[in-house]
């Protein structure tokens, strides 16, 4: 019996000492940039939130939205993230903040999963939010890369707001690669289930979303510009696909990508959140802060910002 109770304690010790080093961990390969970084923002503040993968966190920029029209949101984009991932996110980020405008990057609508992943899903979302080593074990390859590159001003800070950089050039030379097709790609469960919960956590809280497609040859075809188009019809919702509109962006493939034309490189980046902020400025209502003394910390956290986009050449 003894040997017993003291094989039961050990086993609860070590469980313990387990979770302690688990939870230590987790802080230590939180990313540096995700959209947990949203919670340095104060309660309430976000009037709009712009959700996807790394075609989202790598082509939108907040602060040049504060510089033009005084905007206030959070890049919550997250590289590889899925179209749960983006609803469970967004449920977080409800809890703290009640945006007006939801942007909604579409190429996590077309990530293909099979049933072991999806199966993943379940577990992700319940472990990952109690344990963030279990969430981001990938991070231990860029935790010392991180820690050589990353500037920690600009980390504590907050001043890039969930936007991801990149200045390399690395020119996509494929030719047009938009040609029109009566063909539709649909969307494909589990994305669309969790695409439909996104809407509907929009309605509920009375968001505006607005679907937007950042250009890129590598993830774009014009049969899912179809199958996008349908679904924001058949629920109401203004889609933007920026494949289609080059032009008015003004996108350079020989010089605004850095993968080839699988992701837009920052000054890309600046065209396209130039773009989309002309299109929030005329069809929302956003509210331009810049002189609410209660967002008197965004000016400086541009300043910083503005020189960190000077650093990369632009």
């Amino acid at each position: 019996m003894k040997t017993q109770k003291r094989c039961a304690r050990r086993i609860v010790s070590f469980l313990l000492i387990l979770i302690v080093i688990l939870l230590g961990l987790s802080f230590a390969f939180k990313p540096a940039n995700t959209d947990d970084d949203i919670d340095d923002e104060d309660t309430g503040t976000l009037d709009y939130i712009v959700l996807g993968d790394s075609e989202c966190c790598t082509s939108f920029s907040p602060m040049e939205l504060w510089a033009q029209y005084g905007y206030v949101g959070y890049n919550c984009g997250v590289f590889a993230q899925r179209a749960q991932d983006a609803f469970y996110n967004f449920e977080t980020i409800l809890e703290s903040q009640k945006p007006k405008v939801v942007l909604l990057e579409t190429n996590l609508s077309f990530t293909s999963q099979n049933e072991m992943r999806i199966a993943q899903n379940a577990c992700d979302h319940l472990f990952g939010n109690l344990i963030s080593l279990y969430k981001y074990h990938n991070e231990w390859k860029n935790l010392f890369l991180r820690q050589l590159k990353s500037d920690p001003s600009e980390v504590k800070s907050n001043a890039w707001k969930g936007f991801r950089t990149s200045s390399q050039v690395t020119p996509y030379t494929g030719g047009n690669y938009v040609t029109q097709t009566a063909n539709v790609q649909e969307i494909q469960e589990p994305q669309l289930t969790y695409l439909d919960k996104i809407v509907e956590l929009c309605r509920s809280n009375n968001i505006e979303l607005i679907l937007y497609t950042v250009p890129s040859p590598r993830n774009w075809s014009y049969a899912k510009h179809n199958g996008m188009a349908a679904y924001a019809n058949a629920n109401g919702l203004a889609y933007v696909d920026l494949n289609l509109l080059q032009d008015e962006v003004g996108i350079d493939w020989s010089q605004d990508t850095y993968d080839k034309g699988d992701h837009v490189n920052t000054a890309g980046a600046l065209k396209v959140t130039a773009y989309l902020g002309g299109y929030l400025h005329d069809n929302t209502r956003l509210p331009d802060r810049r002189s609410d003394s209660a967002y008197s910390a965004w000016e400086p956290k541009y300043q910083l910002y503005s020189s960190g986009i000077k650093k990369l050449g632009l």
